[in-house]
């Protein structure tokens, strides 16, 4: 959906409508409000994306606030996202979402208001508790710090004559490992950097040693972007771009032309990489239709929310047997889902998934009387049904 603030504006309209009829002609009623509540959950999750607009709405206000006349303005439409949010059953996916597009906010300096930001994350503590927005607090806090070493390094370069050794300004942002939702690809560590990078590399990292003992720094350069002033002929230019894009150009510094191999050779970037973001760079007429990028990062996304649910479950599955020693598949379901009921709804076949890897890794097992009526020719994993019983052995 190309304006996801269309869709959920119209969710939060629908859903104002009806709550408006219940409390005039019902006085809002305890029955009448579970009732709405519960059609109005219907209704909203029925768009199987709906975690990943809202992320994308979110995303949107707070990048461009400015458009809004008033802060009364943002203000009601941070508190759209969490009317939809209390209703959305995927709350894991949208956190997935968010997380992402709030690390790219906060490391590309997008986020309007740092207020605004925070004021949307107190509202999912309050709906969700401290655990579900402790990875967002922590990101705020590496980027406060990070502003305070920025200005530490600063005094630390005047006070060792360092400031004019290089026409390059950097800024660095170190980021908590295991927080903040970046992949860190191997192939950066046999990348070859610029003369200037690794110059300002090494400064930084001697600053940082000398600031934290014990601590080593992993660069993370795919996440890196600036800006590069360039001369064509009399017309000078600011390009703004990423780190791929930075290594290439500073390239033709030494010369006018670069083919891909060369390229590849130069930088230690695959042609892929090359190919893919040396394409903004060139102009060629469209003549043909444009197709968007792959989604890899999609998948990859998905992929990694799939393992995080699987390790939730199982360990709310722990956590139920450990507590009762003994319990059914209908018990299991029921408390599971009260548990999770602010991250994700369990389904059936997703906690018989995750009760059959806890049976292999001998965490629990199968009540007696239940293989006794298990068929030999089976796997007892073929033959459970609803009705079995689950008791804690670990």
């Amino acid at each position: 959906m190309r304006h996801p603030e269309e869709y959920i504006e119209a969710l939060v309209a629908v859903r104002d409508q009806f709550y408006d009829v219940a409390k005039r002609a019902f006085g809002l009623d305890p029955l009448m409000r579970t009732a709405l509540d519960q059609a109005c959950r219907l209704f909203t999750n029925s768009h199987p994306s709906l975690p990943e607009l809202l992320a994308k709405y979110t995303h949107v206000l707070m990048t461009q606030s400015a458009k809004y006349a008033s802060d009364e303005c943002i203000e009601k439409r941070v508190e759209y996202v969490s009317v939809v949010f209390c209703l959305l059953d995927d709350k894991d996916v949208f956190k997935a979402m968010y997380s992402k597009l709030l690390s790219k906010r906060l490391i590309q300096g997008g986020a309007m208001s740092m207020d605004v930001e925070l004021s949307l994350i107190q509202k999912l503590r309050d709906i969700c508790g401290c655990e579900f927005v402790s990875k967002l607090q922590k990101m705020f806090s590496d980027k406060i710090i990070s502003t305070n070493a920025h200005l530490a390094y600063t005094t630390w370069k005047e006070e060792r004559d360092q400031l004019g050794s290089s026409t390059v300004e950097c800024w660095f942002d170190v980021l908590t490992a295991g927080v903040w939702p970046i992949p860190t690809p191997t192939q950066d560590i046999e990348l070859k950097l610029p003369a200037v990078c690794q110059q300002q590399m090494h400064l930084y990292a001697t600053f940082y040693g000398t600031q934290s003992t014990g601590r080593r720094l992993h660069w993370v350069h795919h996440m890196s972007h600036g800006v590069l002033r360039m001369v064509l002929t009399s017309r000078s230019f600011e390009v703004h771009a990423n780190y791929h894009q930075l290594v290439m150009l500073l390239l033709y510094n030494t010369r006018d032309s670069c083919s891909v191999n060369e390229l590849e050779t130069l930088t230690g970037f695959s042609k892929t990489d090359i190919q893919y973001h040396m394409q903004p760079l060139v102009k060629v007429l469209p003549k043909y239709t444009q197709l968007s990028a792959p989604k890899a990062k999609a998948a990859a996304t998905s992929h990694e929310l799939s393992d995080d649910r699987k390790m939730t479950m199982q360990a709310a599955i722990v956590r139920i047997m450990k507590a009762r020693r003994e319990s059914s598949f209908a018990n299991l379901l029921s408390e599971s889902a009260q548990m999770l009921a602010m991250q994700f709804v369990p389904t059936p076949a997703f906690l018989q998934q995750n009760l059959d890897i806890l049976v292999d890794k001998e965490y629990i097992r199968l009540a007696p009387q239940q293989l006794e009526h298990a068929d030999s020719a089976t796997p007892p994993a073929a033959s459970r049904s609803h009705a079995a019983v689950y008791i804690y052995v670990a």
